[in-house]
């Protein structure tokens, strides 16, 4: 049987000391140590939320079934109807804490509206191509 609860010590730049379990994951942020900078542009460690991978995956997952690639007979207008309300909640909700961690998601997103440009242009097929990299 998997216990849930365990004790998990917030590893910064102040606890050096090694633990089992440094990070744990809730309502969809991974909390951990992470890389922070100064206002006087020092680094340093800190304890802080970002989006989980989980959640990543789900969202990936989400966009990968909606199937945008296939669906040449909508408009970009008609697409942004689609996508707009889900994104709009994801990067509120999962923007408040490091936004960057987001960066992967988007790239996806990114390559999906390329794939479609591609499908739905063919004369731009070739060139979108290009744009990808």
């Amino acid at each position: 049987m998997r216990r849930k609860t365990k004790i998990v010590r917030c590893k910064d730049s102040n606890r050096k000391a090694e633990f089992k379990y440094t990070e744990f994951t809730f309502l969809g942020y991974t909390f951990r140590a992470r890389p922070k900078r100064s206002p006087k542009g020092r680094r340093f460690k800190s304890f802080s939320p970002a989006v989980s991978k989980e959640a990543l995956k789900k969202m990936v997952r989400e966009i990968r079934r909606l199937k945008i690639h296939h669906r040449t007979k909508m408009s970009i207008e008609e697409i942004a109807k689609m996508l707009n309300p889900k994104l709009r909640d994801w990067i509120y909700y999962y923007g408040k804490f490091r936004l960057v961690c987001l960066k992967h998601f988007l790239h996806r997103l990114n390559l999906r509206l390329l794939k479609w440009i591609g499908n739905k242009y063919k004369a731009l097929r070739y060139r979108v191509r290009g744009a990808k990299s």
